[in-house]
């Protein structure tokens, strides 16, 4: 494994992935592979979009929605929630960015969360 691999695996609290403009996985690190299977139930693989893991239609529809803004070129930050309500809804605090090649084009999008907030944080409640 090399050193990339060794940093994004060394939190438990960091959920990191990318995708290609066709929103399939680039890489991912072991914490979002464990979260996506516990909100959707799934082992997600490279090369396959992520948006076919996504199944609930609103889940879905907003993380294309924020998928695109970043492969346009926008970088933000969202508090969101995702997740089939039968296995584990989650908040997150979502970071979103194009992924761009040695050239400066937009290959994809990467993407960095905080692993599941509170409900109260979430609302802003302390």
């Amino acid at each position: 494994m090399d050193l990339f691999h060794h940093v994004v695996n060394s939190s438990s609290n960091l959920i990191f992935f990318s995708l290609d403009k066709d929103y399939k996985y680039l890489l991912f690190n072991n914490t979002h592979a464990a979260v996506m299977k516990s909100i959707w139930g799934i082992e997600i693989k490279e090369g396959v979009s992520m948006l076919e893991y996504i199944t609930l239609d609103q889940d879905r529809e907003k993380a294309k929605v924020n998928f695109d803004r970043a492969i346009g070129g926008e970088e933000f930050t969202l508090l969101e929630e995702y997740g089939e309500e039968s296995l584990q809804r989650s908040y997150y605090e979502d970071y979103y960015a194009p992924l761009k090649n040695e050239k400066e084009e937009i290959i994809g999008l990467e993407s960095g969360h905080v692993k599941a907030l509170s409900p109260c944080s979430f609302l802003g409640f302390h």
